[in-house]
């Protein structure tokens, strides 16, 4: 047993001597020259804070190694408060532990709308006709919604081309198949009710829809959007319509998922979550681009340590869920029930929280950046000692909804 030990230690010891033997003949390499090796490193901000500390220490021992390059991809707001949160007890600041590391900060402008445009005109130039025409058409309403970046363009294009071709012999009204992809895009909640003859009735029908406002009070956009003429046009036709009539287009919707990849068995994840297997999760979320487990019963489970980003969770039950240290970025927790959650050092960054119950939660120690002010369905007796939240606003309707309680 003694020789084996000596033997994986001199392993050890062979393996760091090769490693920055290797290291040093780079750096011997490169110096006096003009080559220089370049390290990419993105989305570093999406990572747990932990890990996200753990990398740029380790970056830090190679900062001064001559010909080596790091370029960072960050959204610089999130590495600084995991920083924050990480050395809190030694009162260090992120930005200035950053400015340590980075020694030339670069911002990449958002695209403007006009650079949007060439953007959309350049990708339609080879396309038929019909599709070119009706995206001229309703080219300002596309530039208004889908305005982040060329990609999600290219995205919404492709998917709405591909949904037409695939779907040609049910001969898809272009305009409204157009607004409904405008809609699964954006507001996928709305899109997907849209599908549902009750909720369509509720809308009032026809132009009548104005008498809906009360169902988007906390969607502005979305309303504005409803109301703009040419969509409103096709709102109204869209809520006359049987769900026999509207079958086509929800299975339009659908085909280029389902052609992409193969869509995962809910019934299957909930069991593996229920039973506790949150690695196996972990491994098996990364196969899908989206899993859908809104409405699902997680009552009481045990999602310690969980990779919820990205995924939707609308109108779910999570009461007395443990969900210390998940990963929320840009989880769809719509109108969820999170009673008497666990949230403890959890990463909640742009997590869709409209309507979410929390009344009894512990948030302490977690982050919460939202990009815009939420209203929660209710909040009593919510924990949030220590957690890091950026919105001045929610932070305030958060302290007012206390001194109500209080009072």
């Amino acid at each position: 047993m003694g020789e084996v030990e000596r033997d994986v230690e001199f392993s050890k010891e062979n393996l760091n001597y090769i490693y920055y033997d290797k290291l040093q003949s780079f750096e011997d390499s490169l110096k006096g020259g003009n080559k220089k090796i370049v390290i990419f490193i993105d989305d570093l901000d999406r990572c747990a804070p932990d890990k996200v500390l753990e990398i740029l220490e380790s970056i830090k021992v190679f900062l001064d190694i001559e010909g080596f390059v790091y370029v960072f991809g960050i959204n610089p707001e999130v590495v600084e408060k995991a920083i924050e949160m990480k050395y809190k007890d030694m009162g260090i600041n992120g930005e200035d532990y950053l400015e340590k590391i980075i020694q030339i900060p670069f911002k990449i402008p958002d695209w403007n709308k006009e650079e949007l445009n060439k953007c959309l005109e350049k990708m339609y130039e080879d396309i038929d006709s019909k599709y070119k025409d009706t995206f001229e058409k309703y080219k300002d309403i596309i530039l208004e919604v889908i305005k982040k970046t060329p990609r999600q363009l290219k995205r919404f294009i492709n998917s709405y081309i591909c949904e037409q071709e695939v779907f040609k012999n049910e001969k898809l009204d272009l305009e409204m198949h157009l607004v409904l992809t405008i809609l699964k895009f954006k507001w996928y909640d709305f899109y997907s009710k849209l599908f549902d003859e009750n909720f369509r009735e509720r809308l009032g029908g026809g132009v009548r829809i104005i008498k809906a406002r009360e169902e988007f009070k906390n969607k502005k956009e979305l309303y504005e959007f409803i109301e703009k003429k040419k969509v409103k046009r096709i709102i109204a036709k869209i809520v006359k319509m049987k769900d026999k009539e509207l079958s086509k287009y929800r299975r339009a919707g659908l085909s280029i998922l389902k052609i992409t990849q193969q869509m995962p068995d809910v019934k299957k994840i909930t069991t593996l979550l229920k039973s506790g297997k949150i690695k196996e999760f972990n491994k098996l979320k990364n196969k899908f681009r989206i899993i859908d487990l809104s409405y699902s019963n997680l009552n009481g489970v045990d999602l310690r340590g969980i990779d919820l980003i990205n995924i939707n969770l609308r109108r779910a039950d999570l009461t007395d869920a443990h969900l210390t240290d998940a990963h929320l970025t840009d989880a769809h927790l719509n109108g969820a029930n999170l009673w008497c959650v666990n949230l403890i050092g959890a990463n909640l960054i742009d997590t869709d929280l409209i309507d979410v119950v929390l009344n009894n939660a512990n948030f302490s120690k977690s982050i919460i950046l939202l990009k815009k002010f939420v209203k929660l369905k209710s909040v009593e007796n919510a924990d949030f000692k220590d957690a890091i939240i950026n919105n001045e606003e929610f932070v305030e309707y958060l302290k007012k909804k206390q001194r109500k309680k209080c009072s």
